[in-house]
């Protein structure tokens, strides 16, 4: 086999990573609208349900406020799903590019392409919702819920 066949062609390699990173943005951007509606959230992090007022003080005594769960890892699912079919349906096989190998299995190729792409709209939406702040105002009032009630979240 000849080293050379694995040389990287970095001009490919620029153009495959800026493709990733544009998609990432497109689906965080997306997912966006869905994540951070009022009717997404309240179904994801439902917050708290208090108990009913005890009719007297001591039969309230060790009595928590009930909480259901978020729904752990539903977003992450929902951003595969989406980056998935995103690059399936554009036809972007990163790994067979890069590789320069046209007998990548393209399912796997598609599945690859699809978590990096998903991963990347997770660090989108980390740039976007904690450091430049930019939130929906639903969001907004999910997290200055979360700040206020740290027992809920």
């Amino acid at each position: 086999m000849d080293a050379l066949e694995f040389a990287v062609d970095y001009t490919t390699l620029f153009d495959v990573l800026t493709l990733i990173v544009v998609l990432s943005f497109f689906v965080e951007r997306a997912l966006s609208v869905v994540f951070e509606s009022s009717l997404f959230i309240g179904w994801y992090n439902p917050g708290t349900k208090k108990k009913p007022a005890p009719a007297t003080e001591a039969e309230g005594e060790g009595q928590a406020p009930t909480t259901k769960p978020k729904k752990k890892g539903i977003k992450e699912l929902i951003a595969i799903i989406v980056s998935i079919v995103v690059v399936y349906n554009i036809g972007f096989n990163a790994l067979a590019i890069v590789t320069k190998n046209p007998h990548v299995s393209p399912e796997l190729g598609y599945f690859i392409t699809g978590l990096i792409i998903a991963g990347g709209s997770k660090a989108s939406l980390k740039l976007f919702g904690e450091v430049l702040d930019f939130r929906s105002d639903a969001e907004r009032r999910r997290k200055e819920y979360e700040k206020n009630n740290p027992q809920t979240s």
